[in-house]
Order: C-alpha cells, then structure tokens, then sequence
C-alpha cells in the first residue's frame, strides 16, 4: 500500500516533467505539503491517505498557521498548493472528492507596490564605481546583477539560471529560460554589452574554477537566489 510521502513525490515528479515547474517551485511545494502532512499524522496517524483528509482537516491547519503569525500571504500560497496536489490527485483517482472545494483562502490585504526612482537607479549605477560598490570581483559582480535586472526586466530564477553561451554580445541578446521552459530573447544596450564583458574578464581572472553559470560565488559555485536577494536589498537600501 502506498504512503502519503510516495504520492507527494509522484505529485513533484509529474510538476517536473510534465507541467516544466521550476526548481524553485518544486521546493517551495515540496516545502508546503511536508508542512501539511506533518499536522496530518499528529491528527490522522503516521499511515493517513490524501482520501483521508477533510475540509476541516485543511480549515484547523489554516487557522493555526494564522494563529502562529504566519502571513496571510504565506497561508494562501500553501493553500494553493495543496489545491493543485488534490486537484492531480483527483484527476489520477487517488480521491474521489477534492477537499479544497470547501476551502475558502483567506482574503489578502492589498499591499501597494514599491518602485524606485529613475533617478535613486542612475545615482546608483551611473555613480563612481567605488561610491556603492567594491572594484574587487563581487563588487563589479553585485553591480552587474542589479544592472541585469533592471535594464532587462528578468525574473530571480532566470538570472541565477544564465549561462555564458546565453549570452550574446555581439547581437546584443540574451537567452533567458523562464517558467515552463519557455525561451525568450531580450535585447540589450551597448552600455550593459560593455559591463557585462567587462565582468567576464575579471571573473575569468578571479575565479580560478567556476561552474558553467555567468554569475557565480568567489568560490566559483553556482550563484543561488537568497545570495541574490540580498545583494539586491543591500544596494537598493543605500539609494
């Protein structure tokens, strides 16, 4: 007989190989469901079956997350993901009825974006170099990274993904790889074509190994998305 776990790992493996989710997503649903199913055996047992649960069942577990200080915004994404698991396993007859059907998410304040100025962006990147940043390699680096998204507009995961030969500076495009393994060319302006073979000399130099990535640690390992999230908060925060 099947456990919980072993149908959780076929709902990931099916989102990989045949719905193209991200690695990112994968995890943050790998993540969401071990949370569930961990508040599931302390209620149900260790053997419970996805048929064993209810809409109680998700409604209790909703209310404690609140009640734990967990943000609205954190609750519905784990809704949503036990929303898409049941909904597979409904469509695999795992189930014969969906759970979340009777489920209401709770309702999202609506939050107000947050830009940054034209202006606050050029007196970060037009600036002397060692104003904001280092000249060292991580410097010129963070530099480009914040540089890359804000003249291509890319997302987190498409950054971290680039690699050298997705780069082309002499037609001035880049290959990016985006959800569902959709491919996008972006074109780019002379300004960045110089930063960016600007940074590739010094990280050759620097980095005596590195993977097979445009962006990687000093230590020459891929860069990872927390890595870049801060890099951005940092220097964002300074202007």
């Amino acid at each position: 007989m099947e456990t919980v776990n072993e149908f959780v790992d076929q709902f990931l493996a099916y989102l990989a190989k045949e719905r193209h989710y991200s690695a990112l997503s994968i995890k943050a649903y790998r993540t969401d469901l071990a949370q569930f199913c961990k508040r599931m055996e302390i209620v149900k047992g260790t053997r419970f079956l996805p048929v064993d649960v209810t809409p109680q069942d998700v409604r209790d577990w909703q209310m404690e997350l609140l009640d734990e200080g967990i943000t609205t915004r954190s609750v519905c994404r784990k809704l949503t993901s036990l929303r898409v698991f049941f909904r597979y396993m409904l469509k695999e007859e795992r189930v014969e009825k969906d759970p979340m059907l009777k489920v209401a998410a709770p309702k999202m304040s609506k939050r107000l974006p947050v830009f940054v100025e034209e202006g606050q962006m050029g007196n970060l990147l037009d600036a002397d170099i060692d104003v904001y940043f280092f000249h060292d390699y991580e410097g010129q680096r963070d530099r480009l990274i914040i540089k890359m998204f804000y003249c291509t507009g890319m997302r987190l995961a498409e950054l971290i993904g680039l690699r050298d030969c997705d780069v082309d500076c002499a037609k001035k495009m880049i290959k990016v790889t985006g959800k569902r393994n959709k491919q996008r060319l972006i074109p780019f302006a002379d300004s960045l074509k110089n930063d960016i073979l600007a940074y590739q000399r010094l990280r050759d130099e620097s980095v005596a190994e590195h993977a097979d990535r445009l962006f990687v640690l000093k230590s020459g390992a891929p860069l990872y998305a927390m890595a870049v999230q801060r890099v951005v908060k940092k220097y964002l925060e300074m202007v």
